[in-house]
């Protein structure tokens, strides 16, 4: 009963999300997303690594878990904790899914040389978002709820029993979609779908949280870091890629590539 409550408190609050459209309609094509082949061949780079080195970190923390005492937990996240579902964690699997593809959608609203930059911002936020989200959770060990419930846990349950904070699936949910929300609004802020879209992109991403919640892997208080933590990523990374557009021009400053109809082109305009 009290996951189907959620459930339903959480399908309001993405009912919710179809006002910002409302919001967000007098956004400026005022921007464009540019790509330099050697700070993001470079920023990339620094991600992956960073991500690998993290995610080995992470996997070679303690194995001797033990079962959690229900007394340490909050209030809070002691009312919104649930035992484990599979299928909702499938379920949520399929969404953070969605959620990851979802940007490619700018192809539609974008300029044809704003991919390459779309594509370095949005691959840079992902990057270290989960370089982030793993660095957090090496620091900051925490049972998750489904470990107040079971008395036996085994494999890969097991394994991230102690992985709780912050939510990575909503973090990375998050980093997406505010990474497709800044480019968007800031590049393609005058075409018609670019508020919905970015509505969309903000709907999955909630969706995620609360099914992290509802299938018993996190906390609210772990989602709502998750989701603090990609959003700022996500906007902080992409932002770094968006220059004046030069109206008279239609090139910005700097050294710059797109794609267009010949092919990859790679300008310097001063």
């Amino acid at each position: 009963m009290k996951r189907l409550i959620f459930s339903c408190a959480a399908a309001l609050a993405l009912i919710s999300a179809s006002i910002a459209p409302e919001a967000a309609q007098g956004a400026a094509q005022d921007s464009t997303l540019v790509f330099d082949p050697l700070i993001d061949g470079c920023a990339v780079a620094l991600g992956a690594g960073g991500s690998l080195g993290t995610k080995i970190a992470l996997g070679s923390g303690a194995s001797d878990f033990k079962a959690p005492d229900v007394s340490g937990l909050s209030g809070f996240d002691r009312s919104l904790s649930f035992p484990y579902s599979r299928v909702l964690d499938k379920a949520s699997l399929c969404v953070e899914g969605t959620a990851l593809l979802y940007p490619a959608l700018f192809a539609l609203i974008g300029e044809k040389d704003e991919y390459l930059g779309a594509a370095a911002s949005y691959a840079e936020a992902m990057l270290y978002t989960y370089a982030a989200k793993n660095c957090l959770k090496y620091l900051f060990p925490k049972a998750r709820p489904y470990a107040y419930y079971a008395s036996g846990l085994s494999g890969d349950l097991l394994e991230e029993a102690d992985e709780s904070f912050p939510s990575g699936h909503t973090a990375l949910a998050f980093a997406a979609a505010t990474s497709f929300a800044v480019m968007s609004l800031k590049a393609a802020g005058g075409e018609p779908a670019t508020p919905w879209l970015v509505a969309g992109a903000y709907a999955l991403a909630a969706g995620e949280g609360a099914l992290r919640v509802a299938c018993g892997e996190h906390f609210v208080s772990d989602v709502a870091a998750g989701a603090a933590l990609g959003a700022g990523i996500g906007y902080l990374v992409t932002s770094s890629h968006l220059r004046p557009r030069n109206k008279a021009a239609g090139e910005t400053k700097g050294l710059s590539a797109g794609l267009t109809g010949a092919g990859l082109v790679v300008r310097i305009a001063m």
